[in-house]
């Protein structure tokens, strides 16, 4: 009885001690006992330990992968955010300018319209001016035709005139024929004597008729002369009338005609003025709709920025709740932390390491972390905690060793006490490293010289993204 009682507490009890003390290595095996109860909780514990290293396993990579996104979102979100912001700063700028814009039709609509109204009443002018002038035109071509009337009836009077004068010449020939005959008449009758007496009176009243027909056809002639002269003073002045009234009908006709452009031209103004009223009205309703659509827009921008901004906080609680996560796993001691420590304590026990020599530890650490693309960082101290080796690390996270750590006093730190304590490999919980900000885990291993006394610590630092 108290064989199998020590022996459940040294294989079974133990070990649960140590995890329950802080180490949580899931990597160990509880020795079974062989039969009974014993052997049954042996088993048990040894299945629950693998289903539980498997689970923290699954959850460590997955934390991990969660991790590495969220950082991509938290950018991805600010990116949004900042890009929801610019976008509603420009849609509102849109929208100033649309609203600006259709203002701007409008006033231009307006201005259009009232050009119609203006160019509509130029048209009527023109039309009623082209009416008055055709009336005009018309006008003067009837007095044109009285005028030609007048003339031509002067025209006739003057050859009537001219006739007259031909008979009143023909008349005074007469008369001055008759004077002459009543002349001879009373030369015979006075040779006559006696017997001729009243031939002599009847011929010198003939003589004195004659006489006052000539004076009456002088007179005749003079009135004709001076009517003659009138008709051909009024025949000058009907023909200057007639050239004026010829002119003003001319111009009138002009006058018509350029009317009758204008009031082409007004037509055809007037039409591509209502066309562009028309499109102007339809351009008004067109911006205004366009400016109701970049409103929606704008409000739709302005709840995206709001969105993005929700997303950024979301992102961080995710960030932070992956950041607690791994940090809660990370007490546990897993496969990954198995393969790690195995790998730095075969690296503690190099030839090249035990030397302590600074060159020939630099030229190992980096074919070492080469070969092992987990690790991101290596450095080793002396046996007073001072670090010997410069900062050797994974070409991946930097390109150059850095040497101005060393001689950095490391002795205060667990990393480099409990090694030198203990003796035995010493594993920190996840940490988010400052450096390069990656979640990681430091495995500390004591080195031995050749006459196996305590020489110093070399302390690996590893990817646990890259390790899982």
């Amino acid at each position: 009885m108290f064989n199998f009682t020590s022996g459940l507490h040294d294989r079974l009890l133990k070990p649960l001690e140590r995890m329950a003390s802080g180490r949580w290595d899931l990597n160990g095996r509880f020795e079974s006992l062989r039969g009974g109860l014993a052997e049954k909780a042996g088993n048990v514990l040894n299945k629950v330990f693998e289903s539980l290293r498997k689970t923290i396993e699954s959850i460590s990579k997955s934390s991990v992968t969660l991790s590495q996104i969220a950082p991509e979102l938290d950018q991805a979100a600010k990116s949004l955010e900042e890009q929801s912001k610019i976008q509603a700063e420009k849609v509102v700028q849109i929208a100033a300018a649309g609203k600006q814009m259709a203002v701007s039709v409008e006033h231009v609509t307006d201005s259009t319209l009232e050009a119609t109204q203006f160019s509509s009443q130029i048209t009527k002018s023109a039309g009623i001016a082209m009416e008055k002038s055709r009336l005009s035109e018309k006008s003067m071509l009837e007095v044109k035709e009285m005028v030609t009337g007048l003339k031509n009836q002067m025209e006739a009077l003057s050859e009537q005139s001219g006739k007259i004068g031909s008979i009143m010449e023909m008349i005074k020939k007469i008369a001055d024929q008759t004077n002459l005959l009543s002349l001879n008449a009373s030369i015979e009758a006075a040779r006559a004597g006696e017997a001729g007496r009243g031939f002599a009176v009847v011929a010198t009243e003939v003589r004195k008729l004659a006489e006052q027909s000539m004076e009456a056809t002088n007179g005749v002639e003079g009135i004709l002369y001076s009517i003659k002269s009138s008709i051909e003073t009024s025949m000058g002045s009907v023909g200057k009338v007639l050239s004026s009234v010829e002119k003003s009908a001319g111009i009138s006709e002009e006058a018509v005609e350029l009317l009758s452009d204008v009031a082409a031209h007004m037509d055809e103004l007037d039409r591509h003025l209502n066309t562009i009223a028309a499109a102007g009205q339809e351009q008004d309703v067109t911006v205004k709709s366009v400016v109701s659509e970049i409103d929606g827009i704008a409000a739709a921008a302005e709840e995206q920025s709001a969105l993005a901004t929700q997303l950024g906080g979301i992102v961080d609680k995710i960030n932070g709740g992956c950041d607690d996560l791994l940090v809660s796993v990370g007490v546990f001691r897993t496969g990954s932390h198995e393969r790690a420590e195995k790998a730095t304590l075969e690296a503690a026990k190099s030839r090249e390491i035990t030397s302590m020599n600074a060159s020939s530890i630099e030229s190992y650490m980096n074919q070492f972390i080469k070969h092992h693309s987990y690790i991101e960082l290596a450095y080793i101290t002396d046996a007073r905690g001072r670090q010997i080796s410069p900062n050797i690390w994974n070409k991946k996270v930097r390109e150059s060793n850095d040497s101005r750590s060393v001689g950095s006093d490391w002795a205060t730190r667990d990393w480099f006490r409990k090694p030198k304590e203990t003796g035995d490999v010493y594993v920190t919980d996840i940490y988010r490293s400052v450096a390069t900000d990656n979640f990681c885990f430091t495995v500390a291993v004591p080195v031995k010289d050749s006459k196996e006394s305590f020489a110093g610590v070399l302390a690996v630092d590893i990817s646990f993204a890259d390790m899982m």
